[in-house]
């Protein structure tokens, strides 16, 4: 999220209105992640819920869960009611179709909660998935609850995807969001 390309994304009047429009003036941003399929690095992501979210120190709460450090940055997993209020943006760098490992998605999905993941399975096996295709420079506005998943790129086309996490609110007393910042005024 430090990374002088993700500023400046973050101080596009663009974004800063789309999220203020579903999080209110208070939104910031609070983590960012470069998804870069090309030939050399071509993986299937299986179907899951986002259920993290980074932290500064770990404090013993009910219902936060699961912690994990994966760069040297803490990580939990709140409860269903946290994760409900974020909201996540994915900006497509490269042109994306059917070809190239798009993003599936359960429509609707992110309204069950926080699921197990035999819940997950269980449930994507009675649901049709859709597949989110776009140009460069497209954007999906996306709950972390909504269970998605993408396959293996089939050709040899780069697909890069900035997706952008961003809150409202104030984690409980004791516990910081590990990075927080503003979006453009």
């Amino acid at each position: 999220i430090d990374h002088p390309s993700v500023r400046y994304a973050l101080r596009q009047s663009s974004v800063a209105a789309l999220i203020c429009d579903v999080l209110g003036d208070s939104a910031f941003a609070y983590k960012a992640t470069l998804f870069d399929k090309h030939t050399e690095g071509n993986w299937l992501v299986a179907w899951h819920q986002d259920l993290s979210i980074p932290v500064q120190q770990r404090v013993e709460l009910d219902n936060w869960t699961g912690w994990s450090c994966k760069e040297e940055v803490l990580y939990v997993q709140p409860p269903a009611e946290a994760l409900s209020k974020l909201v996540a943006l994915r900006i497509n760098l490269d042109d994306c179709d059917n070809d190239n490992g798009p993003l599936r998605l359960l429509a609707g999905s992110h309204r069950l909660g926080k699921l197990q993941h035999r819940d997950v399975s269980q449930y994507r096996e009675k649901h049709v998935e859709q597949t989110v295709t776009g140009l460069r420079g497209d954007g999906l506005l996306m709950r972390p609850l909504l269970i998605h998943a993408s396959s293996k790129a089939t050709v040899e086309a780069r697909r890069r995807v900035l997706h952008l996490e961003f809150a409202n609110f104030d984690l409980p007393v004791g516990m910081d969001w590990h990075r927080r910042v503003a979006l453009a005024g």
